[in-house]
């Protein structure tokens, strides 16, 4: 320890006076002492001034907002993991080559006879289930992962290999069920990317422009949508279309796994590790001014030892309550009816009455949930998250019941469409109009969310329960869906309506406001974690690790 602070700390140290401020020289630890950064919460025991010796650093150069900027924008491309998958898929299961080969209708088409038609569907929709549960299950597990040493950068990373994989698995599969198979290996990774992008990014990012940041994460998932729908398009009369549309998924997942390793590790992981020399340089290489760095990291060493005093998410009536309004989010994300519009959504533009250029449309409405994801980036921060939960849920409320309304008026069994040109032409009006304000609202906002409302030491775990109660519900839709449609036609729509004013609801009454508090302070907001049933923080020394 002795030549570690000789070799670290000689150049510093002739800058030192020699004195205390009552007159008396200093001894050894207190000259240590002031050779590291201390925040003020830090309890030194006599461990503690050896192992942060030895992690002693000088302060980097301050990194600007540009650096930041790149961070969120380089992670967020996770959200393409996603977004790609969604968007290619519902084009794929309408292209013929691939109905020929895994969705046999009798006549080489994606159009089967009326007597295969709910098989065909059946089949559809365990395609679109097999990825959602694959999600399920890596969200479930993703919280461990981040919690290990490789830490929220590995994991995504790790996502990555497994969305690759996949997709190679689904390219060369010739059977329903390695192709299936292939694709709940490729769900595991996005399960683990839907999980830890958003966590990640809150965690670099600052109080003031977490909300901008995180929708990153969303401006990749929309424009994936968009890029495979307009690919898909594109590839419809190829034969290979199908496999080359599913290969370009490995693009962003290449272009997210190389870029991470150029990324700091989470700040708020390094610390909670101890390793809080790291965790300084990287809050000072993400922008932060050495000062701002020091409070912020002072602020996250309270409360990382207040929650060394909390339990089990189970166990904190606290935690339970912010999981729960996580979890209710992202079930409610599930049931706006976004994924029936994305997955389905040939099939809605054939009902309105575009028989010749439904995945032209489909195309479009990927351009209008892109462009409108722009509204939340630069004014989430601004507004706040209620506001804008709670109108897009009234416009996506109004957008539904339109669809639902005119589709149950005009719509002729008979042909299996609307028999008013004017009413189709509203309901295609109204589809993007709900995809809009999907795309500002209960899109980005509720993947941020549950990141700020859970404390840094149940964060991956609170965030992964919550992820994984979305695909849950993602499941349930994929499969009985397709059921409904056929059976209720429109009035589908206006469940969905009646279940966007519920949503509404929900955040009026339930839902905190968390722009521009740091993750910190929205933890003391809320009561603070390590409370437990009693009540009171049960607060410990948080000893420094040597790195």
């Amino acid at each position: 320890v002795d030549a570690q602070f000789r070799r670290s700390g000689s150049n510093r140290s002739r800058s030192v006076q020699g004195q205390t401020s009552s007159g008396h020289p200093k001894n050894s630890l207190q000259k240590k002492r002031d050779l590291i950064f201390v925040p003020p919460s830090f309890k030194f025991t006599t461990a503690d001034p050896v192992a942060a010796a030895v992690a002693m650093a000088p302060s980097p150069p301050s990194g600007g907002r540009g650096v930041l900027l790149l961070t969120a924008a380089i992670a967020g491309i996770g959200g393409a993991l996603l977004g790609y998958d969604v968007g290619a898929i519902a084009v794929i299961i309408n292209m013929d080559p691939f109905c020929d080969i895994f969705l046999p209708s009798g006549n080489h088409t994606c159009t089967p006879p009326p007597d295969k038609q709910q098989e065909f569907d059946r089949m559809q929709s365990f395609i679109v289930t097999a990825l959602v549960a694959g999600c399920a299950g890596g969200a479930i597990v993703s919280s461990k992962v981040a919690d290990s040493p490789l830490g929220r950068r590995g994991t995504i990373q790790l996502a990555c290999v497994l969305v690759c994989l996949g997709a190679v698995g689904q390219c060369l599969a010739h059977s329903f069920f390695l192709f299936n198979l292939a694709r709940a290996v490729a769900g595991t990774g996005i399960g683990f990317s839907s999980a830890l992008t958003p966590v990640y990014i809150a965690e670099v990012s600052e109080a003031s422009n977490r909300g901008m940041m995180v929708t990153f994460n969303q401006l990749s998932m929309t424009g994936g949508i968009a890029v495979a729908f307009w690919v898909g398009w594109a590839l419809q009369k190829d034969t290979h279309g199908w496999q080359w549309a599913i290969a370009a998924q490995c693009l962003p997942a290449v272009f997210l796994f190389v870029g991470l390793l150029l990324l700091p590790a989470s700040p708020r992981w390094l610390a909670q590790r101890g390793r809080t020399t790291t965790a300084r340089k990287n809050l000072i290489s993400l922008g932060r001014t050495a000062a701002a760095a020091d409070e912020e990291l002072r602020q996250i060493a309270e409360a990382i030892s207040e929650e060394q005093g909390a339990g089990y998410i189970l166990a904190d009536p606290l935690l339970v309550k912010c999981v729960a309004i996580s979890a209710a989010l992202q079930s409610f994300q599930q049931l706006t009816g976004i994924n029936v519009i994305m997955f389905y959504a040939p099939k809605l533009f054939t009902a309105i009455g575009i028989h010749n250029s439904e995945l032209l449309a489909t195309a479009g409405f990927g351009v209008i949930n892109f462009l409108s994801t722009f509204i939340a980036f630069f004014f989430l921060d601004r507004v706040g998250r209620r506001v804008l939960l709670i109108g897009g849920g009234v416009v996506m409320a109004l957008s539904m019941g339109t669809i639902g309304a005119l589709g149950t008026v005009y719509y002729d069994d008979a042909t299996s469409s609307l028999k008013s040109s004017t009413a189709g032409w509203a309901c295609i009006v109204a589809v993007y109009t709900f995809v809009s304000a999907f795309a500002f609202s209960w899109g980005p906002v509720v993947w941020l969310i549950p990141t700020e409302l859970l404390p840094t030491s149940h964060r991956a775990k609170g965030v992964a329960i919550s992820t994984a109660t979305n695909w849950v519900w993602g499941i349930a839709v994929a499969r009985f869906i397709p059921g409904l449609q056929d059976q209720l036609h429109f009035s589908l729509y206006l469940v969905f309506a009646g279940l966007a004013v519920v949503m509404a609801t929900f955040v009026a009454v339930f839902v905190p406001e968390t722009k521009n508090k740091s993750l910190e302070e929205i933890s003391m907001a809320l009561g603070g974690p390590g409370r437990g049933l009693s009540g009171k923080a049960e607060r410990q020394p948080l000893l420094v690790n040597a790195e």
